[in-house]
């Protein structure tokens, strides 16, 4: 790890992370309210600044909202009536922008979908449809990163150990990409078998005021995955495990209003 985690509030977060840990009491979870529930969707970044550009040069941003999409129609489904994608409203909003419209919705959780890429010294390069373009197929998978300086800390590394183990009973893995020891990487690990790292320099968690995780869903410069990314049943699995760990994160923070 590249910091030491000494602030209150971070260790409170740590103490909440121990497998088995949930705060609240003994107890069964209380039942969720999914129509009081209100949970912001995040697709990261915008037309305008499109992110990661994918192997075949799909921009990420076109992974993102495909995927956004895809989980508020489920969310809508399971009853979460107040779910909403962040918008600018069609001005692109900054990462603290979002945080911010997330915050005076009344936000109960926040996660924004990402797609990933690697650090540049990773990359090859290929020709595919005419044009030449950067893969790298060493890594795949999904990664979670969580903010260490919020009040909500402790509840989103809830939430985000939560869709590790749905991610994860899907057949989904973590990529261990932003463990790699070269420059922009080397992040702080909190879980490497579940791919949650804690990241405080992301602005959208960091502004947040409620509980707020952010999903790299896939590599999307690894060309076999590029090309599960594109199927319909694929996404359907991150979706499917974003909103059942949505309804389970749902009814255990009840139980911690208790």
């Amino acid at each position: 790890m590249r910091g030491a985690l000494c602030a209150p509030v971070v260790l409170f977060c740590l103490m909440l992370f121990l497998p088995g840990a949930l705060p609240g009491g003994e107890g069964p979870p209380l039942p969720c309210n999914p129509g009081s529930f209100i949970v912001a969707i995040d697709a990261g970044h915008s037309p305008d600044s499109p992110g990661a550009m994918s192997a075949r040069g799909v921009p990420e941003y076109e992974f993102n909202a495909r995927l956004t999409r895809l989980i508020i129609g489920r969310l809508h489904a399971r009853g979460f009536t107040g779910a909403f994608i962040v918008s600018g409203g069609g001005r692109a909003l900054s990462p603290a922008e979002r945080a911010g419209a997330a915050n005076r919705a009344g936000t109960a959780l926040l996660v924004s979908v990402h797609h990933d890429s690697v650090q540049p010294a990773y990359l090859s390069e290929w020709s595919y449809g005419g044009r030449k373009l950067s893969y790298c197929d060493r890594f795949r998978g999904y990664s979670l990163f969580v903010s260490g300086l919020t009040e909500g800390c402790g509840r989103a590394l809830l939430f985000a150990r939560l869709l590790a183990e749905k991610l994860a009973a899907a057949g989904l893995s973590p990529s261990h990409y932003h463990e790699e020891p070269v420059p922009g990487e080397a992040r702080d690990v909190i879980d490497p078998e579940k791919g949650i790292y804690r990241d405080d320099s992301l602005a959208l968690l960091r502004n947040a005021r409620m509980p707020a995780v952010l999903m790299e869903a896939g590599v999307i410069v690894n060309r076999g995955e590029e090309t599960m990314l594109e199927t319909a049943a694929y996404r359907e699995k991150i979706a499917g495990a974003v909103v059942s760990s949505v309804e389970e994160y749902c009814s255990a923070a009840q139980k911690l209003q208790r």
